[in-house]
């Protein structure tokens, strides 16, 4: 299932606070129309009510296909300077901990989710979901064949 969250942020620009809705995992599998929503730049995206200031939020995502078994993990870049995030987040060879936190229960363990694909900017995990998608494509419409 999806998850999020709703924090208070300061715009970068004039200052000004608000509340929006962060995400922190997208299953476009249980909740399709969020594939759109990504897709369409509106996941973890910020408009300032104030000035009008727009960016994205420099937030961990995880995207979650179960169909299709695909499961990718934004890390914005400036993470990987956060040794605990690193820590708490995967092994030392690079896969998902399946308990990300002490009071939470484990993800189970589904391989694809372990493994998750890891990547370093919300356009990065958009290509390689259409990447994914185009190589579906392409191998059902062989198998049709």
């Amino acid at each position: 299932m999806s998850s999020h969250e709703r924090l208070e942020v300061e715009c970068p620009s004039c200052r000004a606070k608000q509340d929006i809705l962060i995400w922190k995992s997208i299953n476009v599998t249980r909740d399709p129309e969020m594939k759109e929503q990504l897709f369409t730049g509106k996941v973890n995206y910020f408009t300032c009510s104030t000035c009008g200031f727009e960016g994205f939020i420099s937030a961990p995502l995880v995207y979650d296909d179960m169909d299709k078994k695909i499961c990718v993990n934004y890390v914005p870049v400036e993470y990987l300077e956060d040794d605990g995030y690193l820590q708490d987040s995967f092994t030392s060879d690079g896969l998902v901990r399946l308990v990300l936190h002490k009071d939470t229960a484990p993800i189970a363990d589904t391989g694809y989710f372990r493994h998750a694909h890891i990547v370093f900017s919300m356009a990065e995990l958009i290509r390689y979901v259409l990447f994914r998608d185009r190589l579906t494509q392409v191998f059902d419409a062989a198998q049709e064949q």
